[in-house]
């Protein structure tokens, strides 16, 4: 398991790490770590380990303009809340995993929390470690 991951977006340099998730098992992921390089920055990171799913975060895909969060697992599934005004930008806290398919939890601006399941066509493909 890694101990611990920090990684940071480096404005001046524009570099971003990519995070790509494995295999899951026991609410760990198996994680490969690989930092994107431009012509400002000639560093080149690659790593890969064990890290507790609850350390990750994912950016929704932005490819809709509505994200349906479900009860359970399931494309047919109960719809229990829904995500409008996407922006990448954007970041849910990743509690569980199933099936490719991760349960989110996030806050709104009133300081509601808001969790279920999303689907692994409303993902993003990198996550965020967030411990």
């Amino acid at each position: 398991m890694i101990d611990s991951l920090f990684l940071s977006y480096n404005q001046k340099n524009e570099s971003l790490p990519f995070i790509s998730i494995k295999t899951i098992k026991n609410n760990c992921a198996y994680i490969f770590v690989e930092n994107f390089s431009n012509e400002k920055n000639n560093l080149n990171l690659t790593c890969r380990g064990w890290v507790d799913i609850s350390c990750l975060a994912i950016h929704p895909s932005t490819e809709t303009s509505k994200i349906f969060l479900r009860a359970t697992p399931k494309e047919n599934a109960r719809i229990v809340d829904s995500i409008e005004n996407i922006q990448w930008t954007d970041l849910y806290s990743i509690k569980k995993v199933k099936n490719k398919w991760l349960l989110i939890e996030y806050e709104d601006s009133g300081g509601k929390k808001h969790s279920g399941w999303i689907s692994p066509k409303d993902q993003n493909s990198s996550y965020t470690p967030t411990c």
